[in-house]
């Protein structure tokens, strides 16, 4: 497992029940997305979900 893959993982994990429920619903839609949708949605979370300079990611701790 690379490590990208074991940082997305190991947050998977802190996660509680419907937290992961409503995760893996989201990759579900994602994944069945169209090509232009899932730009769409990569573009949003670039903006909003980007690190924040005063911020420690839980996941990575970068």
């Amino acid at each position: 497992m690379d490590d990208q893959l074991a940082n997305v993982f190991r947050g998977y994990i802190e996660l509680g029940i419907q937290e992961r429920k409503e995760f893996r619903e989201m990759i579900s839609e994602f994944e069945g997305a169209d090509y232009s949708k899932k730009k769409e949605a990569r573009e949003i979370f670039n903006k909003s979900l980007g690190p924040l300079m005063n911020d420690v990611c839980k996941c990575c701790g970068k």
